[in-house]
């Protein structure tokens, strides 16, 4: 559970800090005040995207989102470069370079987020207007059904394997019986 969040430089935020409560927290304020930089923010420590520095404020010294829950802290900086740094509770700080669009996989369990757990903005018509294929995909990544084709798929496997030997053991079988 994310604790809370400071943005510093990021899109209209120059110091902005959100201590998050348990359960369902609410962000409401007028158009144009920051509420959807908001989750892009959340959404860049978690996928490193956007690349690039159109989202920096040319205002700030210093671009960085820091997210705090109950089990550490990332802090994710753009400038001087672009960089990560993991604080997990009772355990020393590490520092990473992002490169390209990579994640250091040391924040995924700290965070406990993908970009699956973050709402885009301006979805009316959620999954309506996506290809079937996409739709099936997106649900299969949401519920983990790709563990289950994995299953399924070496089940099938294992299961040719084993009736191509139980063929060769029957051919055997044949071959000496008629040698008998």
């Amino acid at each position: 559970m994310i604790k809370s969040i400071k943005i510093k430089g990021f899109q209209g935020h120059e110091d902005s800090v959100l201590n998050l409560s348990k359960g369902l927290n609410v962000i409401l304020g007028d158009t144009d005040t920051g509420k959807s930089s908001i989750l892009r923010a959340i959404n860049w420590v978690v996928t490193n995207r956007p690349s690039g520095d159109g989202f920096v404020n040319k205002l700030c010294k210093e671009c960085s989102v820091e997210i705090t829950t109950d089990k550490g802290t990332v802090t994710h900086s753009r400038i001087p470069i672009n960089s990560y740094i993991v604080k997990e509770i009772d355990k020393k700080e590490q520092k990473f370079t992002a490169l390209n669009r990579t994640v250091p996989a040391e924040i995924l369990p700290i965070l406990n987020l993908n970009d699956l757990n973050i709402q885009k903005q301006l979805v009316p018509y959620f999954l309506v207007l996506e290809s079937e294929g996409a739709i099936s995909r997106y649900i299969s990544d949401v519920f983990g059904f790709q563990v289950a084709d994995i299953a399924v798929n070496l089940s099938k496997s294992k299961h040719s394997a084993t009736q191509k030997s139980l063929e060769e053991v029957e051919e055997q079988v044949k071959f000496y019986t008629s040698e008998l």
